[in-house]
């Protein structure tokens, strides 16, 4: 778990490059397994609240939506988000309230929230 306090979040660009163990988040179909996520994230502080750009690039084991079988899939995905303390009439983003960030669970996020409800082996 990569964890950020709040704090530490100023102008200046916080670069993290992390290899993560995604495996304690809760998993919802068709996401079954986070073999392998690598991620560099970029936290900063933009007006109120602070910002983060993500690369992550990971190995997920999906259920093929035609027949339920498991099968592997390799993504990489590229988001910028905002991280916000409470939940405001302006801002879009994730909520992340408590003074540090869980960057991990951010990433496991970004990752559940990219895929479609119906996923198909190549």
């Amino acid at each position: 778990m990569t964890k950020l306090a709040r704090s530490a979040i100023t102008g200046r660009v916080i670069p993290f490059s992390v290899e993560a163990d995604l495996s304690s988040y809760p998993l919802s179909y068709p996401l079954l397994g986070i073999k392998k996520c690598h991620y560099e994230a970029k936290v900063s502080k933009v007006g109120d609240y602070a910002h983060a750009s993500y690369h992550i690039e990971a190995t997920l084991l999906l259920a093929d939506s035609r027949d339920n079988s498991p099968f592997t899939d390799n993504v990489t995905l590229d988001e910028d988000v905002d991280l916000l303390e409470e939940e405001d009439e302006v801002g879009e983003g994730y909520v992340v309230p408590g003074t540090s960030i869980d960057l991990d669970e951010i990433a496991y996020k970004i990752i559940a929230s990219s895929l479609p409800i119906s996923v198909c082996r190549h």
